[in-house]
């Protein structure tokens, strides 16, 4: 991690680099739009925006600003990347590998602002060069005076200050990509990020629920959750034991009986998140899982994403699954309506529509015995159905944050079976943990 830019902290700073992208992405769509015109051709304001270039601008903007801006752009590329055209899901996907690190000058000011003026003498050393760099903050490499290697987490300065500025800017972004449903309540939704958000920037919080995974993965054989050192943490800095291991993507070069119990590990911890914990981490970036394959386990890093799932929607979901093993495709469609995924009232034509969606989404769940993921064309046959939906987007309403959250993770599990070309009796462990 050696590309260092310095990064704008103060409001009127980012409020003028979001100025110059909203700037230079309108003056590419009318570039874009005149060519298009000259042709005879009358394009579409979302066609103009979602160019490469545009995209490619962006993530490059969002990767400089960091913070809830390249948060949103890392959710949206994650999100959006299988129904996006592929050119453009792949610069978006850029913001997941892409971040750049803070140089010397703010990285000394901040260990300063975090730690006190003799930060140094905490550490016998300390790597100022992060091995790992993110949307909120970046990752160093330190040896305690004890000897015990420790991975000291810092937040990007002025990062929680900037969260309500960056995600309205971000949300004026996506009103322009044409994207949004027209019952989408965008005010909800972005309220809802910045409650995320705002969580995530306060590592008290995240250091809490690192320690009840703790608790609730004491008697698991399959975890290893890093050790906090509070003496040496806040609320914008985190040093936790320094777990080795790889990312979790990784896992694709193993033995598939190896591939197939870090999966099925991982689905279980899914599936107790959502139905027994009532807690999950919901960021499925790959990078939040390292596997040790010395101790055959999985490191869980970074609960910052964490939420509560309420007992309501916990419920819901296990009427989901239900009805999902019974084939009872309707209920499903029912439920996700009492969501608030789609609008009450929606003609027959579209609910025909959602349900041979639904009936594609869940064909790896009521698959009897082993389910192929990796010979599977569920992602390319959900992308076929649900391109036409786009141009119905007025019966799609505003689903709960926690159920657009839990689609995240559950996304990622999926990916990571695909990317593993596992076979698993996914049928199987869901029933075990609905049966009451």
């Amino acid at each position: 991690m050696s590309k260092q830019k310095s990064l704008p902290t103060g409001q009127l700073k980012r409020l003028s680099k979001f100025g110059g992208l909203v700037s230079n992405v309108l003056g590419n769509m009318a570039i874009d739009g005149v060519k298009e015109l000259s042709k005879g051709r009358l394009p579409a304001l979302k066609d103009l925006m979602l160019t490469p270039q545009n995209i490619a601008n962006l993530a490059e903007r969002l990767a400089q600003l960091r913070g809830a801006a390249m948060k949103m752009g890392q959710v949206l590329s994650m999100d959006a990347g299988d129904l996006l055209p592929p050119e453009l899901a792949e610069v978006l996907a850029m913001l997941r590998d892409n971040a750049y690190v803070l140089p010397d000058d703010q990285l000394n000011t901040a260990l300063t602002e975090y730690l006190g003026e003799h930060w140094e003498s905490l550490f016998a050393t300390f790597e100022k060069t992060p091995f790992a760099a993110a949307s909120i903050g970046q990752v160093h490499k330190a040896i305690l005076h004890s000897g015990e290697i420790v991975a000291v987490k810092l937040q990007y300065p002025g990062v929680a200050k900037s969260i309500h500025s960056d995600v309205d800017n971000m949300g004026v972004l996506i009103k322009m990509s044409g994207l949004v449903p027209e019952n989408l309540d965008m005010t909800r939704v972005l309220l809802e990020v910045k409650m995320q958000l705002i969580r995530e920037s306060d590592y008290t919080i995240e250091a809490a629920f690192l320690k009840r995974y703790q608790e609730l993965l004491l008697t698991s054989d399959d975890f290893v959750i890093p050790r906090i050192f509070p003496e040496l943490s806040n609320s914008h800095i985190l040093t936790m034991s320094l777990e080795s291991g790889e990312s979790i993507d990784t896992i694709t070069s193993l033995p598939e009986c190896e591939r197939k119990k870090v999966c099925e590990s991982l689905v279980h911890l899914l599936f107790r998140e959502m139905f027994e914990f009532r807690l999950m981490q919901t960021d499925p970036n790959f990078a939040n899982f390292m596997y040790d394959e010395s101790r055959q386990k999985i490191v869980l890093l970074d609960f910052g994403a964490t939420r509560e799932i309420s007992e309501d929607i916990s419920e819901q979901y296990k009427l989901v699954a239900k009805a999902i093993l019974n084939n009872d495709m309707q209920r499903v469609v029912e439920i996700a309506s009492e969501l608030g995924f789609f609008i009450q009232d929606f003609p027959a034509s579209f609910r025909k529509q959602v349900v041979d969606i639904m009936q594609i989404a869940a064909e790896p769940m009521q698959h009897d015995g082993d389910f192929d993921f990796g010979a599977t064309n569920v992602i390319t046959k959900l992308r076929e159905e649900a391109m036409p939906l786009l141009s119905q987007r007025k019966y799609m309403g505003t689903p709960p944050g926690d159920a657009l959250f839990m689609h995240r993770k559950i996304g990622g599990v999926f990916l990571l079976m695909m990317r593993a070309k596992v076979k698993l009796n996914l049928r199987a462990i869901l029933e075990h943990y609905i049966q009451n």
